[in-house]
């Protein structure tokens, strides 16, 4: 399957979702979720995924995710209920070739989404 790239532009074009998509781990996708998974980061939706039963725990219903890049190529992904919020859930991956500096998804209910669709 081709991929498209990657690009802060290409995920800011998604407003809301005409569509979701089933993730194998029982979440929804909007289509700018679905778009990252198809196109290199499936890893990273399925890092949330896989955190789900703690993040509904410590957070709640409406999770806020966030993917920070260093420069050495390590990313840190954190969870919390609300932006300023203290970190609830984190994992930390030595290396990634995720072509952004940050990315940040919610997760309301059982369906994962852009900021920007929200």
């Amino acid at each position: 399957m081709a991929t498209d790239k990657l690009t802060a532009e290409a995920l800011e074009s998604f407003c809301g979702t005409c569509e979701y998509h089933g993730h194998w781990l029982g979440l929804q996708l909007t289509d700018g979720a679905a778009y990252l998974y198809r196109n290199g980061a499936a890893w990273l939706i399925d890092a949330i995924a896989s955190h789900q039963p703690e993040a509904r725990r410590r957070v709640g219903d409406f999770q806020v995710w966030t993917l920070s890049v260093r420069g050495d190529r390590s990313a840190l992904l954190e969870c919390r209920a609300d932006a300023g919020e203290a970190v609830r859930v984190s994992q930390r991956f030595d290396w990634t070739d995720f072509p952004l500096l940050t990315v940040k998804l919610f997760v309301q209910g059982r369906v994962v989404m852009l900021s920007n669709e929200y």
